[in-house]
């Protein structure tokens, strides 16, 4: 769950197209969630759970998405370009998909690119 004294450093509005959220941890993993799987709720709501992080792990980025968007990562050392539809579906309860290497190198931040189509 997002809140207390988590840094998040990336947000985006879920929009009404979006079919997945999208989870990226400061450890490189990567968590695809269909946004069906959520509830609507009121805005006084606390937010649910989006992934299970491990010790020392955070979350870098939460985006609403679609299949062909795409997550922008930067690390000190590299920059990946991972498309949503080749992330594996995961849930809420799962720690995600180990997609960045991050052994000896840092994320310094990740955004998305919104593909028409």
């Amino acid at each position: 769950a997002i809140g207390g004294s988590d840094p998040v450093m990336g947000l985006s509005v879920v929009l009404a197209d979006t079919t997945d959220i999208v989870i990226v941890t400061k450890k490189g993993y990567v968590n695809r969630i269909p946004v069906i799987a959520f509830h609507k709720s009121s805005r006084a709501k606390a937010p649910g759970k989006v992934i299970k992080l491990g010790k020392g792990d955070y979350i870098m980025g939460l985006y609403g998405l679609n299949a062909n968007d795409i997550i922008n990562v930067t690390t000190t050392e590299s920059k990946y370009d991972i498309v949503v539809s080749d992330i594996p579906q995961g849930s809420s309860v799962s720690a995600g998909t180990k997609m960045i290497r991050t052994r000896g190198e840092e994320i310094l931040y990740c955004y998305y690119q919104r593909k028409q189509g």
